[in-house]
């Protein structure tokens, strides 16, 4: 320490300021000499407001494992709708319908990949069709009709519970 240090002549924090045996109750060793009357803990003259805001639980604009998994699920189901359209070629509706379900959820994974905004809001839509699909599904084949539900609620739980994965910070 050097001369002009302020706190060359204070007492070590184990002995009292006073010379007096510090009993309960008393303020801790150097709250009286700090300015303010704060102890030398308190930093918040020196650590700005800005500092004590609160972390988001996810990073921004980082992809994590939920969104990856759910992103991944919309890949299958696209292949899935599409190779079911190419396959076994359903007739007018039926058609149009897969086609158009497996195409959004293409584009849909494609954009929650680049972390899109617009990802998320596709995804979490083409989660919805594909839980309506499922139920639809679920009145003639119970099983398929159930994995399909559980899968797309998947995708509307990945997409609509990372938000911050899709902001650019």
């Amino acid at each position: 320490m050097s001369p002009d240090d302020p706190r060359a002549d204070r007492p070590p924090p184990s002995q009292p300021a006073s010379g007096e045996p510090a009993g309960e109750g008393d303020a801790p060793p150097g709250a009286s000499d700090a300015p303010g009357g704060r102890s030398f803990e308190d930093i918040s003259d020196v650590v700005g407001p800005a500092s004590r805001a609160p972390l988001p639980s996810v990073a921004t604009g980082r992809r994590n494992a939920v969104v990856s998994t759910g992103t991944a699920v919309l890949f299958v189901s696209a292949l899935l709708n599409l190779g079911a359209a190419a396959v076994f070629r359903p007739s007018g509706a039926a058609l149009s319908l897969t086609v158009a379900l497996g195409v959004g959820q293409l584009v849909a994974a494609l954009a929650a990949v680049l972390l899109l905004v617009v990802g998320r809001w596709l995804g979490v839509a083409m989660g919805v069709a594909g839980v309506t699909l499922g139920v639809v599904k679920a009145t003639d084949d119970p099983v398929n009709g159930l994995i399909t539900i559980a899968l797309n609620g998947f995708v509307i739980y990945a997409m609509a519970s990372n938000g911050p994965s899709f902001r650019r910070g």
